[in-house]
């Protein structure tokens, strides 16, 4: 039973990695024996991060990389560092994010109050900040194979077509599923009942 959570030597990127949250995620998983990948803006931060790390586990396969979640050459960079040193990314772990002194209304303020260019910067962070390291790491994480581990578990063989999700949106939406409700509609050729998730 514990092969099944074994994450000895899988490769872990974990963008925000100085940080609170994303930075215990990546001790945490340095500690089970995973190969992380601490990303983040600062070399001191990382510095101190990946000190952080050695120090809980000795042994930890860590490596700290300079890259902002904004700058795509960075992140393309950080990318082929990783795949150098390991030989292929396994997960990627969006932990960069959160928010700013002005992009929120606080008690006592109007929503004309809230400074734009704050809350912009905010979006780029929390949302682009996501979908851009996504974009960079996902393909080397597909041609490692998790997508053929995806396949190799589906009864089909095969990844679902868009359309084929219209027929239950369709039932949902309509009044022959208005007695339907908390509950779970995979749309997955199978994968859920014969994969044991």
């Amino acid at each position: 039973m514990t092969s099944l959570f074994k994450l000895t030597e899988r490769v872990v990127v974990v963008t925000g990695a100085t940080g609170a949250l994303a930075g215990s995620a990546a001790d945490y998983l340095a500690a089970e024996g995973a190969r992380v990948v601490y990303l983040g803006r600062s070399q001191a931060k990382l510095d101190a991060a990946l000190a952080r790390c050695r120090l809980r586990t000795p042994t930890a396969q860590c490596l700290g990389l300079v890259a902002d979640v904004l700058d795509q050459p960075a992140l393309e960079l950080a990318k082929d560092r990783v795949q150098e040193k390991w030989g292929r990314i396994d997960a990627l772990i969006n932990g960069a994010g959160g928010n700013m002194p002005g992009a929120t209304i606080s008690p006592g303020k109007l929503f004309e109050d809230l400074d734009f260019q704050s809350f912009q910067q905010m979006v780029d962070l929390n949302l682009h900040g996501t979908v851009l390291p996504s974009l960079v790491f996902v393909p080397a994480m597909v041609t490692g194979g998790r997508g053929q581990l995806v396949l190799n578990n589906m009864p089909f063989g095969r990844f679902g077509d868009a359309e084929e999700l219209h027929g239950a949106i369709h039932y949902l939406l309509a009044d022959s599923s208005k007695f339907v409700t908390g509950t779970i509609l995979p749309i997955d050729g199978g994968f859920v009942a014969t994969s044991g998730v």
